[in-house]
């Protein structure tokens, strides 16, 4: 009797600290998050994390109005999303970089991203109790949790009648202790060592699905706990997250005994991880979840939708805030997309839709609006134009603002360092964000509907054996081919056809930068060829960046100038260098005459 009564204080001791330690997690995670509101958020990647970041995307990719592998490399996009991704789960981190790729097309869709992000920057108490209710579903360090939601319509479910007779086969031995102890001493060792024993042999095999069964009842618990919050500004999202929980609320019910509450566990559940040892009970319901699961892919995939939403739309708010300053874009769509509007499928964003067509399915509309009509009644302008005053790179520390307002395509011509890539990288993700979450860092931003693409940092392909000039000429036909009469292409050329001699580079890069400038496209072209300027004075305005050399130093203001360049300083560096005179005078002649009679002198 004693033992008994010492075993429930016992008990009742760990379930009073289990409270006490819940508590004080919450107080931490709280603090946790208001920290880490409006600051770089603090996680670590690696290459498989990124991987599997991409696999959501890729269920959903466009291959024509995304934006495609070569220019979110140019622009450093993963960077951007680094510093975006103040998201409290994998759902929301995978989510968000799905919608960084996919630029947005409807005015609808993006005033509805901008009316969550508001609601989360004004409504801190909100904010925070979606955030704290979302804390505890977590992150997953390498695997997808929509790739994986998607494979369990592949897993065997299992029989739990091993797992009954080993639970049964422990009791037996435990009672057989009061009959016998000595016999049912050494019988419930050996039933506890194979429990165990059995137990890892199974769960190595499944590791990976059974932590997402354990992420998924986390999930539910927490979206059941946002849709219980009762907050208007979210009812069209948690109206569809109600409906789709009750299809899982039988195995909501006691799943926090057979899965941690907490991402990173407590006290409670470490007491508990014994009990599943040697019961097997977490195996059983892990059976039990996946029969339902895989019948319910598709509401899972509704609710990964949902909540994938709201949390990359608290990261975007959290992103404003960091910033030193930004503004909402004005997005505009051209006569042509007006009268000669894409099919349904392409003319809106298709992300949220997307995520929810699965085999047998039609297409659902986005929770909170209506469906997309594939005309914008929009501003309408009859070229493609973009303007942007005191436009800012948001990854440079102490950035230089630069302003710009053009329907013409543009050339930008300038040495080496001076700014050029910089500004035309802060163009296109400027572009990108103002078409994915409805903000651009800059004091005022004005545009097309665009897609965008870039031909930048390119390289060698030494596995396929293609040289650079190769790999240039595929980057650049890949722009011509997207070139239509119905969304208007941005995109972003770096020195272009810069893998082969100058004769060829001039006459070619001319006429593809005239090509693309003359048909429904807008060109920011960085270069170091000055006849460029002259050619296509007919397609292009020039700007440029300059410096200048003060003792022996060369200075740059990083600031866009009207007009072509007219400093040269390459000959002025080598000289500052210290090259031996007769190099640097004698290259000062040889181009001064060629400026004079187009032609170069034979060196004697």
């Amino acid at each position: 009797m004693e033992f008994l009564v010492a075993g429930f204080a016992v008990i009742i001791v760990f379930i009073i600290y289990s409270i006490y330690q819940e508590k004080a997690l919450k107080k931490i995670h709280l603090a946790k998050i208001k920290e880490q509101w409006g600051d770089v958020p603090a996680q670590e990647y690696t290459a498989e994390k990124f991987e599997s970041l991409k696999t959501y995307y890729l269920s959903v990719r466009n291959n024509r109005s995304d934006v495609d592998d070569i220019t979110w490399n140019d622009l450093d996009m993963d960077e951007i999303f680094m510093l975006m991704n103040n998201t409290q789960t994998s759902i929301g981190e995978e989510y968000l970089y799905a919608l960084l790729r996919k630029p947005s097309l409807s005015g609808e869709e993006l005033a509805e991203r901008n009316r969550l992000i508001k609601f989360f920057q004004e409504q801190e108490e909100e904010r925070l109790q979606v955030q704290m209710k979302l804390y505890p579903v977590g992150k997953q360090t390498v695997i997808s949790v929509y790739e994986y939601i998607n494979r369990l319509g592949e897993r065997e479910v299992k029989s739990n009648l091993p797992h009954y007779l080993m639970i049964l086969g422990l009791l037996a031995s435990i009672g057989i202790i009061f009959i016998y102890p000595p016999a049912g001493g050494i019988l419930t060792l050996a039933m506890i060592v194979n429990n165990i024993i059995q137990y890892y042999k199974e769960k190595a095999q499944i590791e990976n699905y059974f932590m997402l069964v354990a992420y998924i009842c986390r999930l539910l618990d927490s979206t059941k706990a946002i849709c219980n919050m009762d907050i208007p500004a979210l009812k069209a999202y948690t109206d569809s997250l109600t409906k789709d929980c009750e299809a899982f609320k039988t195995f909501q019910k006691g799943s926090s005994w057979v899965t941690p509450k907490q991402p990173s566990g407590s006290f409670f559940d470490a007491l508990f991880d014994y009990v599943r040892m040697l019961t097997h009970i977490d195996l059983i319901r892990y059976n039990q979840l996946l029969a339902f699961f895989k019948a319910n892919r598709p509401t899972l995939n509704r609710i990964y939708a949902n909540i994938g939403f709201l949390d990359s739309m608290t990261a975007a708010a959290s992103f404003r805030e960091l910033l030193p300053y930004y503004c909402e874009p004005m997005l505009k769509t051209t006569s042509k997309y007006e009268a000669k509007s894409m099919p349904e499928r392409e003319a809106r964003s298709t992300l949220k839709q997307e995520t929810e067509l699965t085999p047998g399915n039609e297409p659902k509309p986005t929770p909170g609006s209506e469906q997309k009509s594939t005309q914008q009644r929009g501003l309408r302008d009859e070229k493609p134009q973009l303007a942007a005053e005191a436009l800012y790179h948001p990854l440079i520390a102490e950035p230089v603002p630069n302003s710009i307002r053009e329907n013409r395509s543009v050339l930008i011509t300038g040495s080496n360092a001076s700014g050029k890539s910089t500004f035309i990288k802060t163009l296109a993700i400027n572009a990108i964000l103002a078409q994915t979450i409805y903000t651009s860092t800059s004091r005022s931003y004005e545009a097309s509907y665009f897609f965008i693409y870039s031909s930048m940092a390119l390289r060698d392909n030494i596995f396929s054996k293609e040289s650079y000039y190769m790999v240039e000429i595929k980057s650049l036909k890949r722009i011509l081919d997207v070139i239509n009469e119905d969304i208007p292409v941005l995109c972003f050329i770096d020195e272009v056809l810069r893998g082969t001699n100058t004769l060829e580079r001039i006459a070619a890069s001319s006429r593809i930068l005239a090509d693309i400038a003359g048909r429904n496209a807008l060109v920011f072209a960085a270069t170091h060829d000055i006849e460029l300027t002259q050619i296509l004075e007919n397609y292009y305005s020039n700007y440029h960046f300059q410096e200048r050399i003060e003792d022996n130093a060369v200075l740059f203001d990083y600031k866009l100038y009207g007009g072509k360049a007219v400093s040269k300083n390459a000959i002025k560096l080598l000289d500052m260098l210290k090259f031996p005179k007769q190099i640097t005078e004698a290259a000062e002649i040889s181009a001064e005459k060629f400026l004079q009679t187009g032609e170069w002198g034979r060196i004697e």
